[in-house]
């Protein structure tokens, strides 16, 4: 039997250490004061013995104590002194909490902690006085570096697909002081009973709740009266509490008690009420018999800032708090939270990828990236790229929270209308997203980048195109304006390297911004990803254009930043300097100016963000996929002003958010969705 989960399953388990000094062998976490040790077995008060292990990427796994005292839970190897204890989350400074395990029997493992400072990694037992440590590898006298594992069984959240419209609880959930049973609206806070073990008995699956609360647990059908409770134990006359799960023809699973008494069998959450019951069988009206099982680990969560970079003058990245606020693309939230916008795949957008966003005429548009199709087989292409719009002027809290969106579909009100290009380009097609927008003379300018790997547009090379609209509310096609990066040459020659791959723009009166080519007037600034040649790897670059009141963007008129005195504006593109760099690669960039920045009391960000492991992600030895991660575009939707993070060009307040990225390590194989967080500095 396996005894590592498959990647995005959780198992519950328990962890023997097999050192050959007689004592203390089962791993306990010890939430209320963060620490880590051994515990001669598994019984009460050892509730720290059982651990939720999580396959998060290819080879790497999080252990998550599931002990009843609240605190820390989560394993960390604490790899500079060599120690363990217990950490509150996985991300920032816990590096330590990403474990690679590795089979050393038909039960046993060792792991190796995946920390990023140098020092002792393999996770070892000290079984003659109870202790556990980091140890340098896992040969003798090393004994304790292996670790036989018990798997308990599987751990999930059921969630009620029934079709009452409105309804917001949805997750199956335990109450184990009352011993009763009923539907949760969320499966965090409070609602620890939405937390299921399954685990195979004799004649079927029992499922246990894993509520922190002191109580009954076994799930117990009353097939002679339709009800459901909750009971102590699966021995006699609880024969209720055997339950077979099966696959039903829409992708969910029914949920059938195995009682021995005659009468309804199957699991039926009302979600009209909130109540659980017993229905004679799956189908209609009984559609709450339908259930969708899935993993419980939460897979959204905030990267760190940066991985620790800092700005070019040497002052350091600033961490804020990150809180989640809600999913807005989708099917399915991962924290079970209700989705504000519905099943989106109704649309054609089961996922999507990066993108940006601009306010125009009062709306915010909202212009997504490489869109999945998800189950559909008509619609349009994969990858292609979907606009939707919003007139939110704030966003709903909380769990479940965000903003509506509005889709623009096509001419058939079928399917959303991809982002298509009159004169050569067509529909922008796979990594070909719109990296910035902006609102200038009636219409929207959008920057997309265009591969030419295939060479299936003749008339178009590689590199970063304007295009516009001038309705974005209504299908059809945009206007190709120019390509702006790798820019054209007076001799028709194209300049080297693309320097503004990605663009993030920001429409301003010059007059605010000294230092810019012009003291009045509109401009457009211009904040550019791309290859410097210089570097050799991909940097931010800046520069600037005028906009006339009613007239288009004109390509001859931009200058770009040299950073050189006497000189510090230029039309030659290869002059323009790296204000900052990162290696392997910057993937996205997103800017704002918000002049209220100085008298904020509290300032504060909204950011779109939208991920997803993808093929070509970068494998690093032992750690697994890394996902992509990249913000998605920024707009403040209160009056207090937003965040300011630099760096800045002469004094101005622009918002460069290149580092506050966000990752949706989801283990699946296609984009993620797009969620909205709310990031916060308090002055």
């Amino acid at each position: 039997m396996p005894v590592i989960p498959p990647v995005g399953e959780s198992w519950l388990v328990t962890l023997e250490c097999q050192g050959t000094v007689a004592g203390s062998r089962f791993l306990n976490g010890i939430t209320y004061d963060g620490s880590a040790a051994l515990a001669p077995d598994t019984d009460p008060p050892y509730s720290g013995t059982r651990w939720s292990m999580t396959q998060v990427a290819d080879g790497v796994v999080s252990l998550r104590c599931m002990g009843l005292v609240d605190g820390p839970r989560f394993l960390d190897g604490r790899t500079r002194e060599g120690s363990v204890g217990l950490a509150p989350v996985t991300t920032g400074q816990f590096t330590g909490t990403r474990w690679a395990p590795s089979l050393a029997g038909a039960d046993t493992i060792t792991l190796m902690c995946l920390g990023k400072l140098p020092g002792p990694t393999f996770l070892n037992g000290l079984t003659g006085n109870g202790s556990v440590e980091l140890a340098p590898s896992t040969n003798p006298p090393y004994s304790g570096t292996q670790w036989r594992v018990r798997v308990l069984g599987k751990l999930v959240v059921l969630q009620c697909q029934g079709d009452h419209p409105g309804a917001r609880a949805r997750f199956l959930d335990g109450r184990t002081q009352q011993a009763t049973v009923g539907l949760a609206p969320l499966t965090s806070g409070k609602y620890t009973g939405t937390l299921w073990l399954i685990a195979p008995a004799d004649n079927g699956l029992t499922l246990n709740c894993q509520g922190t609360l002191d109580g009954a647990r076994f799930l117990d059908g009353r097939t002679i009266g339709g009800t459901v409770g909750l009971v102590p134990s699966t021995d006699p006359p609880f024969s209720g509490t055997r339950w077979e799960i099966a696959p039903l023809a829409d992708g969910t699973y029914s949920v059938r008690c195995l009682g021995e008494l005659e009468g309804p069998r199957y699991l039926d959450g009302r979600t009209i009420d909130g109540s659980v019951a017993l229905a004679q069988n799956t189908d209609p009206p009984y559609s709450g018999t339908h259930w969708r099982l899935t993993s419980p680990s939460i897979w959204w969560e905030p990267c760190s800032l940066g991985d620790g970079a800092g700005m070019p003058n040497g002052a350091p990245v600033e961490v804020l708090s990150v809180e989640r606020v809600g999913q807005l693309t989708g099917s399915h939230d991962p924290e079970g939270w209700v989705l504000l916008n519905g099943d989106t795949s109704l649309w054609g957008v089961a996922g999507v990828d990066l993108g940006c966003n601009t306010e125009h005429e009062g709306k915010l548009f909202i212009f997504s990236g490489d869109v999945v199709p998800g189950d559909r087989v008509g619609g349009p292409k994969r990858d292609a790229d979907f606009v939707a719009w919003t007139d939110a002027t704030d966003i709903f809290a909380s769990p479940g929270g965000g903003f509506t969106l509005n889709p623009i579909l096509d001419a058939q009100g079928t399917y959303f209308d991809p982002i298509t290009v009159k004169g050569g380009i067509g529909i922008t097609g796979t990594n070909e997203v719109a990296s910035g927008a902006f609102s200038h003379g009636s219409k929207v300018y959008v920057f997309t980048h265009i591969w030419d790997a295939y060479k299936v547009r003749p008339r178009h090379s590689q590199g970063c195109y304007l295009i516009s609209k001038a309705d974005p509310r209504r299908p059809g096609p945009f206007h190709e304006e120019f390509l702006f990066s790798p820019r054209r040459k007076p001799d028709g020659t194209l300049a080297a390297g693309e320097q503004f791959g990605g663009v993030a723009p920001v429409v301003v009166q010059n007059a605010q911004h000294p230092g810019l080519p012009a003291s009045d007037g509109t401009g457009l600034v211009m904040f550019g990803i791309g290859y410097n040649p210089k570097l050799k790897y991909s940097a931010t670059h800046l520069a600037w254009m005028p906009l006339s009141r009613t007239g288009r963007p004109v390509l001859e008129s931009v200058l770009y930043y040299t950073g050189q005195s006497g000189n510090r504006w230029s039309p030659d593109s290869e002059q323009a300097v790296a204000m900052f760099g990162k290696e392997p690669n910057l993937q996205s960039i997103s800017a704002i100016w918000h002049e209220d920045v100085p008298r904020a009391g509290v300032r504060q960000v909204h950011a779109l963000a939208g991920s997803g492991r993808h093929p070509r992600a970068v494998r690093s030895a032992r750690r697994g996929w890394r996902g992509r991660r990249a913000c998605m575009g920024l707009r403040s939707f209160s009056a207090r002003a937003v965040y300011k993070m630099g760096p800045h060009y002469a004094g101005t307040r622009y918002v460069l958010p290149t580092f506050a990225q966000f990752a949706v390590s989801d283990p699946s194989d296609a984009y993620e969705v797009a969620v909205v967080v709310r990031m916060v500095k308090r002055a």
